[in-house]
């Protein structure tokens, strides 16, 4: 029985546990990611505490950091645990962010095309209050904001559908390094528990 037990050879630098076209293994891939992604949260925090009274509709924002925090602290405690159980929310994440890079493509779109589309007059509202709008008659005359009103707007959606192109690729490419660790992980612990196996039997 003992020569027909043999021990699974497991080979951490295997092509497919790679990323950066083989140069960086997929678990140091996923910790630069998560330092990345903590520094681009924090970041973010930090710019809308610049405002002195947030307004409502900002929450989102803050309920997508406060679930983009839980998602990094998940992959932390992956990589140091080895655990890919807790990668799946980071890839999941990634995949949601895809879907909304999608959606704000579309409405950035649909604001080009047309001035009369709701972000279009959303932004005009915002653009109409007070403050801004006695900021915006010291250089303008009154019949020129709404001009300005639809330039602020192609602007913000020239912006807006910039960024979610650009943001797409970036999510494909950190999901697919976490998936690759992901597997790293799984084929790791399976031959451990191979290994395992085989000493046991060894033993009896």
């Amino acid at each position: 029985m003992e020569d027909d037990v043999q021990s699974v050879i497991f080979h951490r630098q295997s092509r497919e546990f790679m990323c950066c076209n083989g140069k960086v293994h997929s678990k140091t891939g996923s910790a630069m990611l998560a330092l990345c992604a903590a520094c681009l949260c924090l970041g973010a925090l930090c710019l809308l505490s610049l405002e002195q009274l947030a307004p409502i509709r900002h929450c989102a924002i803050y309920i997508y950091l406060g679930v983009f925090a839980i998602v990094i602290l998940s992959l932390l405690f992956a990589l140091k645990t080895e655990r890919e159980l807790f990668l799946l929310p980071y890839i999941a994440f990634s995949i949601t962010n895809i879907f909304l890079c999608i959606i704000t493509s579309f409405f950035a779109v649909w604001t080009l095309s047309s001035s009369n589309s709701s972000p279009s007059k959303y932004l005009s509202s915002i653009l109409r209050d007070e403050p801004i709008n006695s900021a915006l008659k010291s250089y303008v005359d009154n019949e020129n904001v709404e001009n300005i009103h639809e330039k602020a707007s192609i602007i913000l959606a020239s912006c807006s559908l910039l960024i979610a192109l650009l943001s797409i690729p970036m999510f494909l490419f950190s999901g697919r390094v976490v998936y690759q660790c992901y597997n790293y992980f799984g084929a790791y612990h399976k031959a451990l528990k191979i290994n395992e196996a085989n000493r046991i039997e060894r033993v009896e």
